[in-house]
């Protein structure tokens, strides 16, 4: 048992919980303790277990426990328990096995912890979802896996610690994250994928140093020289699409490697390039079509000509802005709508750019534009 110390701020962590039963690094159930003898607040316990994805439930009056089981592995869905018959950890996480069908390869990886600094610090709930969702379909067998969480909700951390845990298991030995803005990859080296230290290299030709969130300033490690020549010696490799490949055969970087060469890919942001099936970046996913690749959201693309599902598949986990604002973890918003003419707006982005050096300071009017427009604005 471990206290839970809650408090009535946290939307996700409510007093009435008291504890939660722990093992081997999941929740496997959450118990609710309710002194009345004649009511078992057993509905409440169950609102916070489809929250957290907790498949056991618990709830107690203090003589005995009303147990739930979500998996329906149970001959009964409930029943009463007396207070020293409440399951042990073990026998937790035998149901859970059992209703996963984990086999001991299967198992060992989906219980591989998760990265630890010492500080404190540690996935939020959804996080947490999002991970041994992704990780316990990669011990299934599967090699395309997409994760849709709204921006601001740390796609990136999560993404660290899902190859964090399968590089420790010894399940994916060469890793390459890919995204489309250097200072994407640049500030993913010094800040959440730190811990992999001196595994990990850019695949870039430039030196560079960068400042930490900390304030303090680190030199990026290149798997390039100055020839393009790739060192093969490391095992995290992150890089621009527009670094390794290109219209002209001698920018295609990627094919330096084998296609066998690295047995997961994490594609940030994947509804931009890698969506379409005639984009120049969509042929480095191709190119290692044998490696797991894992794409990364908040605004997965379905049209005619572009779909993420059609190559990743559904996804896996889903963390919306509406949930993200409901748990407190992201801020609302309000839309305030503005109608002006197309070259109004580009006037006010022309002047904002020239007094500011940035179009962030401007807000774009309401409506919407073409591709071509919009693209422009987020430049």
């Amino acid at each position: 048992m471990l206290k839970h110390g809650a408090s009535s701020g946290d939307p996700l962590k409510p007093n009435s919980v008291k504890c939660l039963v722990l093992t081997v690094g999941r929740r496997l159930g959450p118990l609710l303790e309710d002194r009345d003898p004649a009511k078992l607040q057993i509905q409440q316990a169950l609102g916070y277990a489809s929250t957290l994805n907790i498949p056991f439930v618990f709830s107690s009056n203090g003589d005995g426990f009303l147990f739930h089981d979500r998996t329906g592995a149970s001959a009964e869905k409930e029943a009463t328990l007396a207070l020293d018959q409440f399951p042990s950890p073990v026998e937790l996480w035998g149901k859970y096995r059992a209703w996963k069908g984990l086999n001991p390869d299967e198992e060992k990886i989906v219980l591989q912890d998760y990265f630890d600094d010492g500080s404190g610090k540690a996935p939020r709930y959804y996080q947490c979802n999002a991970v041994n969702a992704a990780i316990e379909a990669i011990a299934k067998g599967q090699d395309r896996i997409l994760l849709v969480m709204a921006t601001g909700t740390g796609k990136t951390y999560t993404a660290f610690q899902i190859i964090w845990r399968l590089w420790k298991a010894g399940r994916k030995k060469r890793i390459l994250f890919l995204a489309d803005r250097n200072v994407l990859v640049d500030q993913t080296m010094v800040n959440d994928f730190r811990p992999f230290g001196a595994a990990m290299a850019k695949l870039s030709t430039s030196a560079k140093t960068i400042e930490r969130e900390d304030g303090t300033e680190v030199g990026l490690t290149t798997a390039l020289d100055k020839k393009r020549r790739i060192d093969t010696a490391y095992e995290v490799y992150l890089g621009l699409y527009q670094a390794i490949t290109g219209p002209e055969e001698r920018q295609k970087l990627y094919r330096e490697f084998s296609p066998g060469f690295f047995d997961l890919i994490v594609i940030d942001e994947c509804h931009r390039g890698s969506a379409a099936e005639d984009s120049a970046w969509r042929e480095i996913l191709d190119h290692f079509s044998t490696a797991t690749q894992i794409g990364l959201t908040a605004t997965p693309k379905e049209t005619a000509y572009v779909s993420n599902i059609h190559y990743f598949g559904k996804p896996v986990y889903s963390y919306s802005l509406k949930q993200g604002i409901q748990d407190g973890f992201l801020a609302p918003y309000k839309v305030v709508s503005r109608v002006d003419s197309w070259a109004t707006c580009v006037k006010r982005i022309c002047f904002t750019q020239f007094m500011y050096g940035c179009v962030q300071a401007f807000i774009p009017c309401a409506g919407r534009w073409p591709e071509r427009r919009r693209n422009l604005l987020n430049r």
